[in-house]
């Protein structure tokens, strides 16, 4: 993926001062929010056991497994944004040069998107999340968390009958949302 980069600063498409940006957010990426949506995984798949049943019994909802893993426990809290232009949104007024924030979260587990939204449902495929962000604004290191996450869940699945977990203990943070701890043992 590095090299890709650099070969797209050496088109035109990126310039070069972009590149160690980029480069961090796919690191980024491939660390925090990984780690955060892997142990959400293990501690929604320990408390849903029936959910983890499901994908044991067919693998091939990995995919649509770790989305659902991150629409309901996303990685990241939210954003914030400055308006550029003044505006209105749901009748709020939003001045030019304030801040805003994007509450990833809370926007996954809208009712008014996903039916059920409190119910954490592997055969859902809400791949319209916005765990990730969205359009310009979406997280380099996506492909990358996605790609991890599936690895793992495969191979969790062919391995590990049953997750029990203990009392999370949620990692205290700004930006990302996730576990310090959790106590697992595995069958």
């Amino acid at each position: 993926m590095g090299a890709a980069i650099y070969a797209a600063a050496e088109r035109g498409i990126l310039r070069e001062e972009q590149c160690g940006t980029l480069m961090t957010a796919y690191l980024t990426g491939g660390l925090d929010t990984t780690i955060h949506s892997l142990g959400h995984a293990i501690f929604l798949f320990g408390k849903y056991p029936e959910q983890w049943q499901v994908l044991r019994d067919d693998p091939s909802l990995v995919p649509s497994a770790y989305v659902e893993i991150l629409r309901y426990e996303s990685p990241v809290y939210g954003f914030t944004r400055y308006v550029t232009k003044g505006t209105e949104l749901e009748g709020v007024p939003l001045s030019q040069g304030s801040r805003t924030i994007l509450l990833y979260g809370s926007a996954n587990r809208d009712e008014r998107k996903y039916s059920n939204a409190e119910t954490f449902d592997v055969r859902r495929n809400p791949v319209d999340h916005l765990a990730f962000g969205y359009g310009v604004h979406a997280c380099a290191g996506g492909g990358l968390a996605r790609l991890e996450g599936q690895c793992l869940l495969n191979s969790l699945a062919r391995r590990v009958k049953r997750f029990e977990i203990g009392q999370p203990v949620r990692h205290l943070n700004n930006a990302v949302r996730g576990l310090e701890s959790l106590p697992v043992s595995v069958s």
